[in-house]
């Protein structure tokens, strides 16, 4: 019978290493991860089914011996439930992702010259930037807010050579977009540019000059208001564009080319951001009252810190397993389920190690681990 689910995360301090093999926990320092054989406790760093049917992490915390007896947390290190390799059932293994905001390129896209913005003398064209998303609503209203920007081509790009079907010079056309983009006010939210355009030119195969603007949308904080500077980055909110362009002159030419648009950047969300590690870390603590002490004296004491560094980005390893027991020795058997989370350094040596000890103990159980990599 399903009993409980349980969360637990451990964050092992950036600049440790997974404590050495055939180490005891007498030796484990503040912030240090340790795998321990089931049986004898005893730390692997390569643990196999054959030889270790059960594994159990282990996590440094603080000595605070050199504290009066019931001061405060003892020196007892964070141990997660004991994994029976038979009742694993799942790892899952995420890489931190970087925010990256949405582009789109009208004209040239800084990599196919055969794309450029493209017009007559005398054509009037416009360029329509949609947003939407979170930000948008508050701003503005829940079903986006549009701009459309009008390029008339005057007879000076021309200098007035009397050819009104004279090609338009494509950087001067890029210049008035940009302007236009990056002038609009209702583009400011007071913080900072919500949308901007930059100018991008090339030469194509035959040596002429080709141009195009990449337009941008910027992340907003959703929660703070813009006040604390990004400092909490993964409580920010994207906004999703949409670029498009015709021609109002409704006796033009049906067939004329349209200006390119080309999506150069995908929207992505940040993941394994430290500002919500930290938040995870101080959470799962919280869940085990090891958070901090209820006396204030004891708290200021302790020195108690999180081992979380905000400014890093971490990659996410989550074991999820089962732990049956009995309750009164009587033949009902529960079952819980158990989540351990483990955030470790981006890129790290100590990820590329701690992977590897996962995967090589998933391989060697032999029974379906579904191992999630992505």
């Amino acid at each position: 019978m399903l009993n409980q689910s349980f969360r637990q995360v451990f964050v092992p301090k950036i600049g440790t290493t997974l404590l050495a093999d055939g180490a005891t926990v007498e030796t484990l320092v503040e912030g240090q991860l340790g795998i321990l054989d089931g049986n004898t406790y005893v730390s692997e760093t390569a643990p196999t089914y054959a030889t270790n049917k059960a594994i159990q992490f282990v996590l440094g915390t603080p000595d605070t011996s050199f504290l009066p007896l019931m001061a405060g947390i003892p020196h007892t290190n964070q141990y997660s439930k004991l994994i029976k390799g038979k009742l694993l059932k799942k790892v899952r293994i995420r890489t931190g992702v970087t925010a990256q905001t949405e582009k789109f390129a009208i004209g040239y896209d800084g990599t196919d010259t055969t794309k450029s913005l493209v017009a007559k003398v005398g054509d009037v064209r416009t360029v329509y930037v949609k947003a939407t998303g979170n930000p948008i609503d508050k701003l503005y209203s829940n079903q986006g807010f549009m701009r459309q920007y009008n390029l008339e081509i005057p007879c000076a790009l021309d200098d007035c050579g009397g050819d009104a079907c004279a090609e338009a010079d494509p950087v001067a056309l890029a210049d008035i977009l940009v302007a236009k983009i990056n002038g609009d006010v209702k583009w400011n939210n007071g913080s900072g540019q919500l949308i901007t355009a930059t100018k991008v030119t090339g030469v194509d195969g035959g040596g002429a000059t080709v141009a195009g603007v990449i337009i941008e949308s910027a992340f907003v904080n959703r929660i703070t208001n813009d006040c604390l500077y990004d400092y909490f980055p993964y409580e920010a909110d994207g906004i999703h564009l949409e670029v498009s362009e015709m021609n109002h002159d409704y006796n033009g030419d049906p067939c004329e080319n349209r200006f390119p648009v080309t999506l150069v950047q995908e929207l992505k969300y940040a993941t394994g951001v430290g500002a919500a590690v930290r938040e995870e870390e101080k959470k799962s603590l919280g869940y085990f009252l090891r958070e901090r002490s209820q006396d204030p004296a004891v708290r200021d004491a302790e020195g108690y810190t999180l081992n979380t560094d905000v400014t890093k980005l971490y990659d996410q390893i989550t074991l999820e397993y089962d732990f049956k027991y009995k309750v009164l020795g009587w033949s009902q058997e529960y079952i819980d389920s158990y989540h351990l989370v483990i955030y470790v350094e981006k890129g790290s040596a100590f990820r590329t190690a701690l992977q590897t000890a996962i995967t090589t103990y998933t391989t060697s159980i032999g029974s379906a681990v579904d191992v999630e990599i992505v």
